[in-house]
């Protein structure tokens, strides 16, 4: 038992190791109805994108900011008197 955990931890460890390296995320920002992109970590997004009727845009990995412009329609309104 002795001789494959000198083996088997090793090949874990490396294995392990070998895989982080490897090992990314993709973000991905979806934006709802009447939500606008309108510039990502400071570059303002390009027109193209912008009118291209897509509603998903990815990101680096990390801590992103965002600037975005929300439109809504009131469709009906009341009034209390």
């Amino acid at each position: 038992m002795k001789s494959i955990d000198k083996i088997l931890l090793p090949t874990l460890t490396a294995i392990s190791l070998i895989a982080s390296n490897y090992t990314y995320a993709d973000n991905t920002l979806l934006l709802e109805e009447g939500v606008n992109l309108i510039a990502v970590n400071g570059s303002e997004v390009n027109s193209e994108k912008l009118f291209n009727g897509s509603n998903n845009y990815k990101l680096p990995n990390g801590s992103n900011q965002i600037l975005v412009n929300y439109t809504a329609e009131v469709k009906k309104v009341v009034i209390l008197k």
